[in-house]
């Protein structure tokens, strides 16, 4: 069963404040020998050491020119924090199987309380966030490469206000937030992820079993002032891609008047392959994706919907729970929810969970077998398995 019912979400605890910081000036150069430029186009040169210092220099002069690149070559590239405001372009490598972008291989040093209060920056910098990749608005593509950790990556540790523990592991490899759009009550990016692979290790000690808590992260919680809820608006995408032992392999929260689309992607021995958590006037469709040997849910939907569509259509999950709507799970408003030819039958407990908030959901179960425990009003099941909780083995 859940166990994050009482949590924000399964890293809810990563987010912007404010807007980002601007550039004072113009960015200083880069190196010469790795950093090359062409028309707008920066591609950047693996060193076989730190490429950290690099990938934020080609960064930080490409987002001064909207349409740019950020190019990775074979090989691989060893970074620590890396932080991008604004960037409206593409970053990209040239296969999964070529670029390798790997965490150092020793401890980050991050901010220690409440580091989601103000932007990311680099570890050199005031605000280090425990991300390795963290883009704060935007219009970005990212493709093409692959994300590993290290056996000695770990961070100085973090928390926030009231968790009562500290984290040591990394909070995400790529995470994407939102600054505050002028005049609305709500932060603004665009996103979307194609053929990347994203894998940790298994790490005792942790939150989830691993050494990284989330793949991709698309993220709206604080604005300021603080304690002020903002949700992130926009399109967000992770297709085509690959995680492997991660705490979550695409997660999104608090997203309100977005267009989510994760599709054909493969999760395999990890926590769970997503969750998502509240959204409003949000399009969210998860479909075709293939999840083997999840240790909780495959698929994890939590907390209120408004006015929203959920399509989960055509997947295949092996593990213990399959695709779970909490019992924080409430609908309200305009809402359509449709669970459909979903494999769920190789699940040693439930295959699908609907929740008590949950009302209205057409549920069409690709086997007979399929078992689906049903705690909502006015769910249709169709072809399946209803089941009460003791009937599963």
């Amino acid at each position: 069963m859940n166990s994050k019912a009482n949590l924000p979400s399964l890293l809810g605890f990563v987010f912007l404040v404010s807007v980002a910081q601007a550039a004072l000036g113009d960015p200083a150069p880069c190196d010469p020998n790795h950093v090359l430029r062409s028309g707008k186009v920066w591609q950047v040169l693996p060193t076989g050491t730190d490429d950290t210092a690099n990938l934020q220099c080609a960064f930080d002069q490409a987002v001064t020119v909207p349409g740019s690149t950020v190019l990775l070559a074979g090989g691989t590239y060893y970074t620590g924090q890396v932080a991008v405001s604004g960037f409206v372009g593409t970053f990209r490598g040239i296969g999964m199987n070529h670029t390798i972008v790997k965490t150092l291989d020793r401890t980050l040093y991050v901010t220690y309380t409440d580091f989601f209060l103000n932007p990311p920056t680099p570890e050199s910098g005031s605000n280090p966030w425990p991300s390795i990749l963290a883009f704060v608005g935007g219009d970005i593509v990212i493709s093409d490469l692959s994300f590993y950790t290290t056996e000695n990556s770990w961070t100085t540790g973090w928390t926030w206000t009231g968790l009562g523990l500290t984290v040591y592991e990394l909070a995400q490899a790529f995470v994407v937030v939102g600054p505050v759009v002028s005049g609305q009550n709500y932060t603004e990016a665009n996103a979307e992820v194609y053929r990347v692979r994203v894998e940790g290790l298994p790490r005792d000690g942790t939150l989830y079993g691993y050494n990284v808590i989330t793949g991709i992260y698309y993220e709206g919680f604080f604005g300021a002032p603080y304690g002020q809820t903002l949700p992130l608006s926009g399109k967000f995408d992770a297709h085509d891609s690959q995680f492997r032992q991660v705490g979550c392999g695409t997660c999104a929260y608090n997203l309100y008047d977005s267009r989510v689309s994760i599709a054909r992607n493969r999760s395999t021995d990890s926590y769970e392959a997503m969750d998502i958590g509240q959204a409003v006037n949000t399009v969210y469709r998860y479909a075709d994706n293939s999840v083997f040997n999840a240790s909780a849910q495959g698929l994890l939907l939590w907390g209120p919907f408004d006015s929203s569509t959920l399509l989960v259509k055509d997947n295949v999950f092996t593990g213990i729970e399959g695709l779970y709507l909490d019992d924080t799970v409430t609908f309200s408003g305009d809402m359509k929810c449709g669970l459909l030819n979903n494999g769920v039958e190789n699940m040693t407990d439930v295959g699908i969970y609907l929740g008590t908030g949950t009302k209205d959901c057409l549920v069409v179960c690709k086997a007979s077998i399929d078992t689906v425990k049903n705690l909502g009003t006015d769910n249709k099941l169709i072809n399946c398995q209803a089941v009460s909780g003791n009937e599963i083995p």
